[in-house]
């Protein structure tokens, strides 16, 4: 990244979903950005069981109370959902 969250209100690192954790999923880790206005980005990969395809999920909340958007990706699109999440991880950042 060329450019510093350090106004993350949500913490910076990778964290397990409650999917995973509830056992609903056989692997969920995210990394999420919020700012102290409420916007809200979030970049999920999930397997649902050890034989379905990996997923990349962008999950975008402009505003506080603003529905949340979701993309999906397959795991050969991985760079496309990375490229997505930064645009608009850099977006939410410039307006701290």
């Amino acid at each position: 990244m060329d450019f510093d969250p350090t106004t993350n209100k949500l913490g910076n690192h990778v964290k397990t979903g409650g999917g995973r954790i509830r056992g609903e999923c056989y692997i969920q880790n995210y990394i999420s950005y919020k700012n102290q206005q409420g916007q809200k980005v979030e970049l999920l990969l999930e397997q649902k069981t050890f034989e379905s395809e990996l997923m990349a999920y962008v999950y975008d909340r402009s505003s506080k109370g603003a529905e949340v958007s979701i993309t999906s990706y397959t795991f050969a699109e991985i760079d496309e959902a990375k490229q997505h999440y930064n645009r608009v991880l850099q977006c939410y950042c410039d307006k701290n």
